[in-house]
């Protein structure tokens, strides 16, 4: 859900000018693996498709690429960390508050809805950030 709603939002001004390409990935990820029927409806409800989304498991080039990753819970950052510990400095918790988005899997709808506004709300802010500290480096 987190790849796709940034690429809606990232695709939509004013982030649209920023160049920001979202990519997912997990470092227990299957590959190949479609969205839950529950991810692609709460995804829906918030007017944005993930209808083609496919698991992907992280990998060194994914991290060599990135500029800043997100983990939506702390176990995600450390995750990360374990596989790769020089891209510290670029690894942080989705939310700038520092609150877990925890994985909805298994849960009904509801939770499914509720991860994906908190998603939106998370990724709208982390993008504000990166737009207003482009601005000011401007």
């Amino acid at each position: 859900m987190a790849e796709a709603i940034a690429r809606h939002i990232a695709s939509r001004p004013p982030f649209d000018a920023m160049g920001v390409r979202a990519i997912s990935a997990g470092a227990s990820a299957v590959d190949g693996l479609p969205a839950t029927p529950e991810a692609v409806t709460a995804v829906d409800s918030l007017g944005m498709e993930m209808h083609e989304h496919r698991s992907a498991p992280l990998s060194r080039e994914l991290i060599a690429e990135a500029d800043a990753i997100y983990g939506l819970t702390p176990s995600h950052v450390q995750a990360v960390l374990a596989f790769e510990p020089s891209a510290a400095d670029r690894v942080h918790l989705l939310d700038p508050e520092g609150r877990a988005v925890p994985d909805p899997i298994g849960y009904p709808q509801g939770v499914y809805d509720e991860t994906a506004q908190a998603l939106q709300r998370a990724i709208v802010d982390r993008l504000s950030e990166h737009l207003s500290a482009t601005r000011q480096s401007s």
